[in-house]
This record gives C-alpha cells, structure tokens and sequence, in this order.
C-alpha cells in the first residue's frame, strides 16, 4: 500500500498454501487500515502453488526458504524489513472474523506501555479459543490442562469462556497465532530466540517484554477465526516432542534448573519414562 504502513503482518507457512490463500483473500477485503504483508514460506513442497500464490497477490512480499527453519527463524527473516508501527505474526490458517483493525489499534495505541497485544481468537464452529493466559510454570501447567482445555470442550464452558472474553485485561502471554507487537518494543527486546524451533517462542518473547517494562494485554472487539494446528498436525509425533523440548527450554530460561528438573519429571510420569522426553 502506498501509505505508510500502521501494520507488518508476517505469515509463516509450512504446506498450509490453501489455507495461506484463503487468509490472503481475507487480509485483502478484511483490513481496514494501511499495512503491508510478509509471508516467508519454510520449503512448502508444493512449490507450484506457491508461485501461484505470488502471482495472484503481487501486495504481498514472499521469502522462500530452502529448509524448514523453524517459527521463530522464520518470522525473523521478514522482522528487519518490517516498517509498520505495529508487527502483527499471524498464522496462515487463519481469517478476518470481525471488527475494525484500526478501531481496536487505538487504545493500544494511546497507551505507549503496551508492548504486545492479542484479539479475540475463535474456532470456525464459533466458540471461544483460549489465546492468552497467566505466566506457565508447574501450577499453572496443571491448572491450563485439567481447567482451560476443558472449558473450551463442554458447552457450560464455553458459555462461561464467552464471557471472559469479552473484558480486557493485562495477561503474562497471548497466542503466537495472532499477536501484535509494537516495533519499538520489538526493536528493545530484540528477535524470536531462535532456540525454540517451534511452541513457546511467542510466551518467551511476551515474557521478556513484561521484564523490559512493558504491558502484555488481551483486548476484544477484533476477532480471527482460527482453524488451528494445520502444519503442526502434519506430524504429530515429531511435534509432540517439539513442545516438550521448548517447554522445557522455556523453564529453564525463565525459571531455573529445579523447575525444569520439576517439570522433566512430570512429563515423564505423565508420558511414560521411554517417550516422555526427546
């Protein structure tokens, strides 16, 4: 777009092109503010298709890589050729479910400690997605799988979701699938840490923020519609062991060898002592 960008978007896509394509076609008759659009393509096998893709949306700009690098090395390579006042990481099965981009940027905007922001995330039936939570650790690892998880799988639970979402509020994490943050915050914390290949990259990366002094928030009224896990649930197994791997690199990171050796253990009663672990 010819004015100043208010918003970088960067997709990263891994085999999702059709579901890439469907967010393009959203993107382009959903935003409502000037912005510009990064997808960085981590050695999709169908290259045909994306060629495709870059013919039908010359607005955005493709960066083609010839390995499968990873979330956090992805978005980094479009990061330094970002402009926006806002970098908005999306993930490509996605779409615009509603609200105005550019009404629900302004208190963020008015604010200069809010650092990293998320918008209402919903599944395609219509419910709630939980998308933001309290800083994990041992408790609270517990308490998002027996409490969170079960909230968005009965219907009393999603009623009681429905409502909670529909308040802002300071959070310690939001959901990489669709989280803002302001380029001077990214410009003060630095890039995604590489060393999560992929899973926590975006907790991590809302933890520093919060240790630099900013605000990490949840606010409603601009909402997207996510189908969730599309690339990641091309290989369950693999990604499985990646969660635990970058779980347990984020405990260590953020909350020392005993809770890391705390949570090793628990993974391991919990998946069994062979597997539990990679």
């Amino acid at each position: 777009m010819s004015a100043h960008p208010r918003v970088s978007l960067i997709l990263v896509n891994y085999n999702t092109t059709d579901w890439l394509a469907n967010c393009l076609d959203s993107l382009k008759s959903g935003l409502d503010l000037p912005h510009e659009i990064f997808v960085v393509d981590n050695a999709s096998t169908n290259r045909e298709a994306i060629s495709g893709l870059m013919a039908l949306h010359p607005e955005a700009r493709f960066i083609q890589n010839d390995s499968n690098r990873g979330f956090a090395a992805a978005n980094n390579q479009a990061l330094p050729l970002c402009s926006g006042d806002w970098i908005w990481l999306l993930n490509p099965d996605t779409k615009i479910g509603g609200g105005s981009l550019q009404q629900w940027l302004e208190p963020l905007e008015q604010d200069p400690k809010i650092g990293i922001a998320g918008n209402t995330l919903r599944y395609p039936e219509g419910h709630i997605q939980v998308s933001c939570g309290k800083m994990p650790g041992l408790v609270s690892e517990f308490f998002q799988k027996n409490f969170w998880n079960k909230k968005e799988a009965s219907p009393a639970g999603r009623q009681w979701l429905e409502r909670y979402a529909q308040t802002g509020r300071e959070v310690d994490w939001v959901l990489g699938a669709s989280l803002f943050i302001r380029r001077k915050t990214c410009e003060t914390i630095g890039p995604l840490d590489e060393q999560f290949f992929i899973y926590f990259e975006e907790t991590d990366w809302c933890a520093r923020a919060k240790k630099a002094g900013w605000s990490v928030v949840y606010q409603p009224g601009f909402t997207v519609i996510h189908w969730r896990e599309r690339a990641t649930s091309q290989k369950p197994r693999e990604m499985g062991q990646a969660y635990r791997k970058s779980q347990l690199l984020f405990y260590r990171k953020h909350h020392g060898i005993i809770q890391a050796a705390g949570l090793a253990l628990y993974l391991r009663i919990k998946y069994g002592f062979k597997r539990a672990l990679p």
